[in-house]
């Protein structure tokens, strides 16, 4: 194992975090279309096939766009299969969802600030010098 596997660029993980919960987002209002369809509510409304389609519908957005976000955590040269489907299972897990993922993301690097400033204060040569 590499000894930089765990260490991530953390602009492009945020730039992607920021990417899903957008599209999180798009595809909620755009299902939100269908599902609030007259004829969605007539024939299939209450079938279980809400989720389903939601991810279906950002499968196929990751997919076609080859964005995969633990290959982007992880490093990996190209996305895929099973972290394009985790991604768009956590795109179609709505807004809500994705919005509390960025506000962990967020606390995550604010611990991580805080740690590397703690570290530099150890290494710093005392007296300034």
């Amino acid at each position: 194992m590499q000894p930089d596997f765990f260490e991530a660029d953390y602009g492009q993980l945020t730039e992607a975090i920021f990417v899903v919960v957008l599209l999180s987002f798009v595809i909620e209002r755009v299902l939100a279309v269908v599902f609030e369809h007259a004829l969605y509510k007539k024939y299939l409304d209450g079938r279980g096939l809400s989720a389903p389609l939601a991810v279906a519908l950002s499968f196929v957005v990751c997919w076609k766009f080859h964005f995969d976000l633990l290959a982007i955590l992880f490093k990996a040269q190209a996305a895929g299969g099973g972290g394009t489907l985790l991604t768009a299972m956590l795109i179609s897990g709505g807004s809500k969802g994705t919005m509390a993922l960025m506000q962990y993301f967020i606390q995550a690097l604010n611990l991580r600030s805080a740690a590397l400033q703690i570290q530099a204060r150890k290494i710093a040569p005392k007296g300034g010098k």
